[in-house]
């Protein structure tokens, strides 16, 4: 798709026939390195990363090196691939639970304002204000909040108009980052006590609620606090692996293991390289199929969206491969290295828990 673009010229694209080719033509990169790319994009030009106009850059919540914000390209091809893997981890929940008293009620959504800045010929948004304006048609009348309040800016604002506005709806699942749940069960049980309701479980407003789905930071620490918040120890919370740069990684499988079920065939490329080797730029690059259980990787991701064997930043170890699951062990920039060891962030959150 790409072999004529500028970076595929650099990088003979046209010649590569097999994985191993890939991994010899095109070095690892990250986002300092392709940052020239993207700004000329940004700028409107074609036939850099991908032959097409990218209309939509995500500006994501990390930072390059430099410490600037980053603004990743994102595709039509992307967008249409991010939705199916949401469908995939929805549909994956409902075939489990074999519910299908799901569509009966609302799904509560909890994401930042759809808003799209005009940045010369481009848009610039957030991956999930982004995808919040392309759910499917058929979806719509299920989803809430209504349009007027997923605009509201003043995030404890909106979740306290989303908890007086729907208190009395049958919400069955609440979607988003998962530290916010624990955010809006406060504010819903505040908002029934003004109305003199004694609820103490949001069960008791809620009583079909069972399903969050989640992300963006681990879920281990919340669902004992959930689970009490809610009053009711059947909750499912489908946990997700995500990011800007292609999507959606890895989710939920409802096997009880550890880890969650990579998602390998939604327009990303996986590859691997071992922690300790991560800053060698001749390191062995590691394909999914090749990984190995318990050892510490930098992840690297080829996308729809023009970015190729791109550091991430993000450390993840595998605790099965068959199926391949996956955990997020932490961020390249969260590590110490107080005694020539790395430590990670979640081993230090578990020290301190």
């Amino acid at each position: 798709h790409s072999e004529k673009t500028e970076f595929g010229r650099r990088y003979g694209f046209g010649q590569i026939r097999s994985y191993e080719d890939f991994a010899a033509s095109v070095p690892v990169g990250d986002y300092d390195s392709f940052s020239p790319y993207i700004e000329r994009m940004r700028a409107g030009e074609r036939g850099l990363l991908v032959p097409e106009f990218i209309l939509h850059f995500g500006n994501s919540s990390g930072s390059s090196t430099h410490g600037k914000s980053k603004f990743l390209p994102i595709s039509e091809t992307q967008i249409k691939h991010q939705s199916r893997a949401g469908a995939d981890m929805l549909l994956r929940y409902l075939v489990w639970q074999n519910d299908s008293e799901f569509t009966r009620g609302y799904t509560l959504g909890l994401f930042p304002p759809p808003t799209m800045k005009r940045e010369g010929p481009v848009l610039i948004t957030s991956n999930p204000a982004l995808m919040s304006t392309r759910m499917p048609i058929f979806s719509k009348p299920l989803y809430l909040p209504d349009e007027h309040i997923k605009l509201i800016q003043n995030y404890d604002e909106k979740l306290r108009v989303i908890a007086e506005t729907y208190l009395d709806w049958d919400v069955r699942a609440i979607t988003g980052t998962t530290c916010w749940f624990t955010i809006i069960f406060e504010k819903v049980l505040e908002a029934a006590r003004r109305r003199g309701r004694r609820a103490k479980t949001v069960r008791e407003i809620w009583p079909n609620l069972r399903v969050l789905l989640g992300g963006g930071v681990s879920a281990e620490p919340y669902l004992p606090i959930l689970k009490s918040q809610l009053g009711r120890e059947d909750l499912t919370l489908i946990d997700s692996y995500n990011a800007t740069e292609g999507g959606l990684y890895a989710t939920s499988d409802f096997t009880g293991s550890r880890g969650m079920l990579m998602v390998p065939h939604r327009g990303t490329f996986f590859e691997f390289v071992r922690l300790e080797e991560h800053e060698d730029p001749h390191a062995k690059r590691v394909p999914l199929w090749a990984v190995e259980p318990g050892q510490s990787y930098v992840i690297l991701v080829t996308t729809v969206s023009g970015l190729y064997a791109y550091k991430v930043g993000d450390i993840v170890r595998f605790t099965s491969l068959s199926p391949h699951r996956i955990e997020f062990v932490g961020r390249l920039s969260g590590c110490l290295s107080v005694t020539q060891e790395l430590t990670t962030h979640v081993e230090i959150e578990r020290a301190v828990a």
